[in-house]
């Protein structure tokens, strides 16, 4: 079973975007501080006018062309353009909350799943600035916890 790219750590100031459609992982990592000029040209590509609010269908219309050509590049920003155009004052909150988790955790991580029957479903993880660690424990002839005879 395909999952999202939870594996690799992401860097500090990195939205990593995953996609699965189609039974296909489409997932790239972009900087925070150049997120605006990415989808600035993805909306140039797919012939957006950013006055314009309903432009969600042309972008799904792009995103799902991009996966039939797997173009990962544009799969992944234009989920994020989608993420960022919901309807109902959704989009303005998701912005809000991807700034804040950038600013207060360094990173994060926006995970799309798309299927046929539900549609689009959007998930934003924190992701923290400094990779946890565990030493692996090991056993000693001093360990003094109960052991089966």
């Amino acid at each position: 079973m395909i999952t999202h790219e939870f594996s690799r750590p992401i860097p500090p100031g990195t939205l990593r975007i995953s996609v699965l459609a189609d039974a296909e992982l489409y997932a790239a990592d972009y900087p925070t501080d150049r997120l605006d000029e990415t989808l600035k040209a993805f909306e140039r590509h797919a012939g957006l006018d950013a006055s314009v609010a309903p432009a969600s269908q042309r972008c799904q219309e792009t995103a799902a062309a991009a996966v039939e050509d797997g173009d990962a590049h544009l799969v992944t920003v234009g989920a994020l353009s989608l993420f960022l155009r919901q309807p109902g004052g959704r989009g303005e909150m998701n912005g809000d909350l991807l700034t804040a988790m950038v600013r207060d955790h360094g990173a994060c991580m926006l995970t799309v799943t798309v299927t046929e029957r539900a549609g689009w479903d959007f998930r934003l993880f924190a992701m923290p600035r400094w990779p946890a660690t565990v030493r692996p424990y090991s056993a000693t002839r001093f360990d003094r916890r109960r052991r089966w005879r």
